[in-house]
């Protein structure tokens, strides 16, 4: 089902057939979106190496510091890491989203 674009949503992240893939607290609704290209694709776990795509749903900062380090260790040279958040996500403090990747990335970058 193409989303507001017209564009299906597994085009848009780049999936493609033979894809090892790893889902990270996706919701089921975006799962559904993706069954078809899934479908051609091995989704392993997150414990797997050389993952060509990994599809990273973060409800908060903590969320996303824990999962993002192992999840680019997961990946393949050329592989895609995919991060998305809800569209009202609760944060205590109060912080945008776009502001977690900041520290995130910076916490990468030092560790990697």
């Amino acid at each position: 089902m193409p989303g507001y674009s017209g564009t299906p949503l597994a085009k848009k992240l780049g999936i493609r057939d033979g894809f090892r893939v790893a889902l990270l607290h996706v919701p089921d609704e975006v799962k559904t979106k993706l069954s078809g290209a899934l479908a051609k694709c091995r989704v392993q776990s997150l414990g797997d190496k050389d993952l060509g795509f990994i599809f990273l749903f973060a409800k908060s900062r903590v969320g996303l510091e824990l999962e993002l380090l192992p999840a680019a260790k997961a990946l393949a040279p050329a592989g895609m890491l995919w991060i998305s958040w809800p569209r009202r996500v609760q944060a205590s403090p109060p912080t945008s989203p776009k502001m977690w990747f900041g520290g995130a990335g910076l916490m990468l970058d030092w560790w990697m």
